[in-house]
């Protein structure tokens, strides 16, 4: 809608911009990934117990509820909805503190590994 919606940056549906939020949001507040939600599977995908939403996982942990849900790191921490050279929509970067902070994703045969906000951490699906 080119003449504004009630949401930031006259997006169709709230998109948070913060880099941590709380997910399921409480009572009242606004959902921060109900921009989202109109592409993804957002339940599916930060299930504790179901495995089936999401690649980013281990055999027996879903590794995006484990990001987003348990520590509340924000999606756009580690995804760029414009596009990125690396896979999965992974940014090179994020803000923290208006410092650049890197961000290095290698895509494995069955799983991946990723340097940024910890030293290296690789995961294994099967």
């Amino acid at each position: 809608n080119p003449h504004g919606t009630k949401f930031n940056r006259l997006l169709v549906d709230n998109y948070s911009l913060e880099n941590y939020n709380q997910y399921p949001q409480p009572a009242g507040q606004p959902d921060p990934y109900a921009l989202c939600a109109t592409c993804h599977y957002v339940e599916g995908t930060l299930s504790k117990d179901d495995l089936s939403g999401t690649q980013f996982k281990t055999a027996t942990k879903n590794l995006h509820w484990k990001h987003v849900v348990e520590e509340t790191k924000s999606c756009r921490v580690c995804h760029d909805p414009h596009g990125s050279t690396q896979e999965s929509f992974i940014r090179e970067s994020f803000k923290m503190n208006d410092q650049d902070i890197p961000v290095k994703f290698t895509k494995t045969a069955n799983g991946g590994s990723c340097v940024t906000c910890h030293t290296l951490k690789s995961y294994e699906r099967e």
